[in-house]
């Protein structure tokens, strides 16, 4: 049997950061093994957003989570954009889409 792994305290304050949302690759830098990511997803403990994007939340993610993962699932040249980074400054409400921008040399499906 292996020892029970948890994670780290940077990869929590690290979700904290990022309104409870972290990736895969965030997940792998930090040295969470696979096995202990499949426990707390199995466990409920986490809930994946979609491949390789996973909310440590309770409940339904936030507004502002799912604009994260939209930045995560973007890569690390993603940005929020139009109605959304507004938001996030304080300039409107939040919009129903979340819309974020990618380098044109990266493609990414909408989710």
């Amino acid at each position: 049997m292996y020892p029970r792994v948890q994670p780290s305290a940077d990869l929590l304050a690290l979700a904290a950061a990022q309104a409870g949302v972290v990736s895969a690759e965030q997940v792998a830098l930090l040295n969470l093994p696979r096995g202990s990511l499949r426990r707390l997803l199995r466990d409920g403990h986490w809930h994946r957003l979609t491949t390789g994007i996973y909310y440590l939340g309770l409940g339904e993610p936030t507004w502002l989570a799912r604009a994260w993962a939209g930045v995560l699932l973007g890569g690390s040249d993603a940005r929020l954009a139009f109605e959304a980074a507004g938001h996030v400054w304080g300039l409107g409400d939040q919009p129903a889409d979340i819309r974020v921008l990618v380098p044109t040399s990266r493609r990414v499906s909408a989710q």
